[in-house]
């Protein structure tokens, strides 16, 4: 997620346009995987459902 996240920077500071390809789904993924555990780590409960606003 990192790699991905740091070369989108690059990419916005040149101005050139990174298309999403298939591979994205793998870093989404990461995210929700890690979600429940980003809470347990810093105390709060976490939310039973997303917002739509999130």
């Amino acid at each position: 997620m990192e790699t991905w996240a740091h070369g989108q920077d690059v990419f916005d500071a040149v101005g050139v346009t990174h298309p999403p390809t298939d591979r994205l789904r793998h870093v989404a993924l990461l995210g929700v995987l890690g979600r429940a555990l980003s809470f347990a780590a810093v105390g709060p409960p976490e939310p039973a459902a997303a917002s739509a606003s999130s």
